[in-house]
């Protein structure tokens, strides 16, 4: 309830795909009934990764996850709806309160600067409003000097390396291990793809 994760691949990596199908189930699975809003995007794989969780937009839980450019603008907007001003104290959450997660599995196509700078301002703003975010492929490889993103604010990173990854430290917290370090000093193994 305090930040967002990124992941420096996007799903055409399968440690990813499995990632994401794994964090996508547990959260939604220790979440109150109905508490969780699942908003996804996936420009690369068409909407593969997010398969098993299609029965969720009968639910009203989960929308068919965007595939384009227009669909993840679509996500955007609706995620900056769904931003509300800070109420001047640590946010409140009760049980019944929904939060919205936004899944971007890999960016379209021609995905622009414009696009990239409203992911990082929903970054900046979600938690307050409960709005999270999990983003595969963050940074994007800069098309142009004005597309060259920054890690996202208020985020864990995860970097993959061979065979393990890497964590970054959490938002406004450290690991502590070691001072210096700028990430928890152990490698880790991510999950495979749960079964179906």
């Amino acid at each position: 309830g305090t930040g967002h994760l990124t992941v420096d691949q996007n799903v055409t990596d399968s440690r990813v795909f499995g990632l994401l199908r794994s964090l996508l189930l547990r959260l939604l699975a220790t979440a109150p009934a109905g508490s969780l809003l699942v908003r996804a995007v996936d420009g690369v794989g068409g909407g593969l990764v997010f398969q098993p969780f299609a029965d969720l937009a009968d639910a009203g839980l989960m929308s068919p996850p965007a595939t384009d450019r227009q669909g993840l603008r679509d996500v955007l907007a609706e995620a900056e709806k769904w931003l509300r001003p800070g109420r001047g104290g640590p946010a409140r959450r009760g049980r019944r309160d929904r939060m919205m997660l936004v899944v971007i599995a890999s960016l379209p196509q021609m995905t622009e600067g414009e696009e990239l700078n409203r992911i990082a301002a929903i970054a900046q703003q979600g938690p307050e409003s409960g709005l999270h975010l999990i983003v595969a492929g963050w940074p994007p490889p800069p098309l142009t000097a004005e597309t060259t993103q920054a890690p996202l604010p208020r985020t864990t990173t995860v970097s993959l390396r061979n065979p393990y990854a890497v964590i970054g430290d959490p938002p406004g917290s450290s690991y502590g291990s070691i001072p210096e370090a700028l990430w928890l000093n152990a490698p880790v193994f991510l999950d495979d793809d749960p079964p179906p």
